[in-house]
C-alpha cells in the first residue's frame, strides 16, 4: 500500500470515527425519538433541550475539562482508566435525563426506551470499571439502531451493517482490537435483548 493510499484510508477511518462519536449518535437518537413521540411541539422542545443538556452537552464539556486538567488523555478515551470518571458523571446525568423524560412525556413506551438504553449504558460502564475495554463507538451505534428498530421504525435495521465499517475504522486507527469492537457490538445485542425481555416491551 502506498503512502497516498494509507493517508486516504486514515482520513476515511478518522471521518467515520468522528461521525459516529457516541455523543453525536446519542444526540441524534434523542432528537429522533423525542420528535417522533412527543405529543406537542412545546413538550418536544422542553424535553429535548433539557435532556440534551444533561445527557450530551454537560458530559462532553466535562470530558474537555478533564482533558485540560490532565486526567484524560484524549476525547475518545483510548485508555480504559480514562473512562471511569467521565462514565460515572454521564450515568448521573442519565438519571437526571430519565427523570426529565418521565416528568414531561406521557408515552410509557418512550420511558421504557430511555430506561432500556440507560441500563445498557450502565452495564457498559460496569464492564469498563471491571477493566474490560470494549468499543464505545460500536456499542452506542449498535444500541441506538436496535432501540430505533424495536421501538420506533423497523427501517433503521438497514443501518446495522454500518457497525462493520465503524469497527474497521477503530481497528485501523489502532484505537481498539478486533475483539474489543466485536465486544462492543455483541454486548449491545445481548443487553438489549435482556432488558427488552425484562420490561416485557
Amino acid at each position: 500500500m502506498t503512502q497516498v493510499e494509507k493517508r486516504k484510508f486514515t482520513w476515511l477511518a478518522k471521518a467515520i470515527t468522528f461521525i459516529t462519536t457516541p455523543a453525536l449518535i446519542g444526540g441524534l437518537l434523542l432528537f429522533y425519538a423525542l420528535y417522533t413521540v412527543s405529543p406537542t411541539t412545546e413538550i418536544f422542545y422542553k424535553t429535548f433541550s433539557a435532556v440534551i443538556t444533561f445527557s450530551i452537552i454537560l458530559p462532553v464539556l466535562f470530558i474537555f475539562f478533564l482533558i485540560k486538567k490532565g486526567h484524560v488523555s484524549n476525547f475518545h478515551m483510548k485508555e480504559r482508566k480514562d473512562r471511569v470518571i467521565p462514565f460515572g458523571f454521564t450515568l448521573l446525568a442519565g438519571i437526571i435525563s430519565l427523570l426529565i423524560v418521565k416528568h414531561f412525556e406521557t408515552d410509557p413506551m418512550l420511558l421504557r426506551m430511555f430506561l432500556t438504553f440507560f441500563l445498557m449504558a450502565l452495564g457498559y460502564s460496569v464492564i469498563t470499571f471491571l477493566k474490560y475495554k470494549i468499543s464505545g463507538h460500536t456499542f452506542i451505534f449498535t444500541s441506538a439502531i436496535l432501540v430505533l428498530v424495536f421501538f420506533l421504525d423497523l427501517r433503521f435495521i438497514y443501518l446495522l451493517p454500518l457497525v462493520l465499517l465503524i469497527g474497521w475504522s477503530r481497528v485501523y486507527l489502532k484505537e481498539h482490537t478486533l475483539g474489543e469492537v466485536a465486544g462492543g457490538a455483541s454486548y449491545a445485542v445481548v443487553s438489549f435483548v435482556a432488558f427488552s425481555l425484562l420490561f416485557g416491551s
